[in-house]
């Protein structure tokens, strides 16, 4: 069995949460970097878009634009600044999300 590509958090593998989170620290320099929604939950689909919350950016638009070119997946990206979203998707970012980067 192949383990260097190991499903560990939401039906997304080692090498791509890596690529995420190079992708992202080449863009900027976050406080964190949390996954939230249905693959946090561990209640996606296959297809189900890669739902990411970001502490301490400016630009969402260049994190999301970089992830597009430079991660080798097919799903999409929903991007947020957790500093910027309102307090009640804050919270549920917070309650629910699973931190993959962390300064």
């Amino acid at each position: 069995m192949n383990t260097d590509n190991k499903i560990i958090i939401g039906g997304l593998s080692e090498e791509l949460i890596m690529q995420i989170i190079d992708t992202i620290n080449s863009t900027s320099k976050p406080k964190r970097i949390i996954l939230y929604g249905s693959r946090a939950r561990d209640d996606y689909y296959r297809t189900s878009d890669i739902d990411l919350a970001i502490e301490n950016v400016s630009s969402t638009y260049i994190i999301k634009d970089a992830l597009e070119e430079q991660v080798n997946t097919l799903l999409f990206f929903d991007v947020v600044n957790l500093d910027s979203v309102c307090q009640r998707l804050q919270q549920r970012i917070l309650t629910e999300g699973k931190v993959l980067y962390e300064q």
